[in-house]
């Protein structure tokens, strides 16, 4: 996980805008969604999906995703949880029950925020739940 001390800019509800870009089925889309968890580190995920293409006859799904820590505290570890295990995905480690978490060595500093992504067989980001903001410092 990276971390950032620039905001995301959110658009929760904005509607969804798709190009085709050539006759192969690779479209390109931008699409936001926004989860907010509750507790004493508010976390707020931004999924913004890039490219679609067409992957063995099922549309598949390139995503950027921003976890911005919202609260005056940083936050050095959580969990996410996707509705649909991606396919591919990268700057967080998998857990044993299915979650995904930060580095050990991961600090989102009050304000800041970090990037992760993710491939996945979709038409649209997929469900995340934040599970757990912990170590808040």
């Amino acid at each position: 996980c990276s971390s950032s001390a620039s905001t995301a800019a959110t658009s929760g509800g904005a509607p969804q805008q798709s190009t085709v870009t050539s006759a192969s089925s690779i479209v390109t889309s931008t699409s936001s969604t926004t989860g907010v968890s509750s507790g004493g580190c508010p976390l707020r995920i931004t999924q913004t999906q890039g490219s679609s293409w067409v992957q063995g006859g099922r549309t598949m799904i390139s995503v950027n995703v921003v976890v911005q820590n919202t609260s005056s505290k940083s936050v050095s570890s959580f969990k996410v949880r996707f509705a649909q295990t991606p396919d591919q995905i990268w700057n967080v480690v998998a857990n044993s029950d299915g979650s995904y978490s930060c580095p050990s060595y991961t600090n989102i500093a009050a304000g800041a925020n970090m990037q992760l992504g993710y491939n996945a067989y979709a038409t649209a980001p997929l469900i995340v739940t934040i599970l757990s903001p912990d170590n808040c410092n």
